[in-house]
């Protein structure tokens, strides 16, 4: 009757028996197998049901210990219709798991007839097992209980690292599903430390394809933080199908492997950085925060003369106290101190030798804040700097000691 009454809803309403966002035919352009989106509704590690909720296991295995006495109970059946129904019709959708959510929120409405069927399996059991194997089973359920606790009351209502598991840091989930299958960032044991080390991978991965897409980078010209990109790869479909392939997924089960999505062009828009760790652009007159503790800025260098000196001067604002440490294709530059909140932001400068960039290569400038904090307890995001811009430039004069815009630097150069 209630679902009647929604339908009948649903077609006064929307004129179809369900609304858009519940229908399964909203993305039919990609679709994987249906046996194998059931393996992900099951076990995969970041929406899998028996994942999220362990307990679940021993119920779905007991059911089959004691099929032949269910079997013999109409409201057996009714479960088993229900819960079939339910399984099929969210597997119908190319986004089958959801979207930004945690865990599987598709199947939410499976959980009453679980409690049905767990109901019925404890009393079918009843005369089947032990007083001490009920006792067992008792405690096995009771600690997977916890567990599946600990993963949706904590991890999914308050760890809101799990939420900037889906996509606000590249990979975004909805474009690289294969990540669904991931053992090694599993979004119930996401951190802050977990997802920044993901978006790194990820981003180097996309580099070592792609980093032609970048427009080359000559010192003098500046990076400013809306002139680059936080993602070098598009849509990658045929990696998604390939990652759901039946061999491949055994593969991952054998061997726990992880799988690498292969990185695709990026689409032309003539950026000349790619922001690894950074939030996206934001504020007057324009900045971007610093999102992991150790941010990271690619580019492609062309032609340069590797026994010159240079200077590395970068503008910025900072959440309290910063003095990141600066590392250049894994060399250590030196040191800036910015002390605070500064309209216009402050620029430090530091020189460094020649030797340390790569000429007709990617080179990557690495941040490491060790005072980036939270900024409230609604964001996760670890912020330090606001980066504004950055450049290198030729030295003009000899390497001395420390300088820059409002004298905060550790080390620097002297005009």
């Amino acid at each position: 009757m209630l679902l009647l009454a929604f339908l009948a809803f649903s077609w006064i309403e929307y004129g179809n028996l369900v609304p858009q966002y519940y229908s399964v035919v909203r993305f039919q352009a990609h679709r994987a197998p249906l046996l194998l989106v059931l393996y992900g509704h099951l076990l995969s590690p970041s929406r899998g049901l028996l994942v999220f909720d362990p307990f679940l296991g021993l119920v779905l295995g007991g059911t089959v210990w004691l099929f032949r006495r269910l079997r013999q109970r109409h409201l057996f059946w009714f479960v088993v219709i229900w819960l079939s129904v339910q399984f099929i019709s969210v597997s119908g959708s190319t986004r089958w798991w959801g979207g930004y959510s945690f865990g599987p929120r598709l199947l939410a409405e499976v959980i009453p007839g679980f409690v049905l069927l767990t109901a019925m399996l404890w009393s079918a059991a009843a005369s089947e097992i032990s007083a001490l194997a009920k006792r067992l089973v008792v405690v096995c359920y009771l600690l997977f209980g916890m567990a599946g606790l600990m993963i949706n009351g904590y991890q999914g209502l308050m760890n809101l690292d799990t939420a900037m598991w889906n996509g606000p840091l590249p990979p975004d989930i909805d474009r690289h599903p294969e990540y669904l299958l991931d053992w090694e960032f599993p979004q119930f044991l996401a951190t802050r430390v977990t997802v920044c080390q993901r978006n790194t991978e990820y981003s180097h991965d996309g580099l070592k394809a792609n980093a032609e897409r970048l427009r080359a980078y000559a010192p003098g010209d500046t990076i400013t933080f809306d002139s680059g990109q936080d993602d070098i790869r598009d849509d990658d479909r045929q990696t998604y199908q390939q990652a759901f392939q039946l061999a491949a997924i055994l593969e991952r089960l054998r061997g726990a492997a992880t799988p690498r999505p292969i990185a695709t062009p990026v689409a032309e828009g003539g950026a000349n950085a790619l922001f690894i760790g950074w939030s996206p652009p934001e504020g007057a007159p324009g900045f971007r925060w610093s999102e992991c503790p150790s941010p990271e800025i690619a580019f492609r260098l062309g032609s340069v003369d590797t026994t010159h000196q240079y200077v590395l001067e970068i503008s910025a604002g900072s959440f309290g106290l910063q003095e990141p440490i600066l590392w250049l294709n894994g060399a250590e530059l030196g040191t800036l101190i910015f002390p605070g909140p500064h309209v216009p932001p402050i620029t430090g400068t530091l020189p460094f030798e020649g030797q340390w960039l790569i000429s007709n290569g990617v080179n990557i400038l690495r941040l490491e804040i060790p005072a980036a904090q939270t900024a409230s307890p609604s964001d996760p995001r670890a912020v330090g700097l606001a980066f504004v811009s950055l450049r290198i430039r030729p030295q003009q004069g000899r390497l001395t000691c420390a300088s820059a815009t409002g004298g905060y630097a550790a080390r620097g150069v002297v005009p």
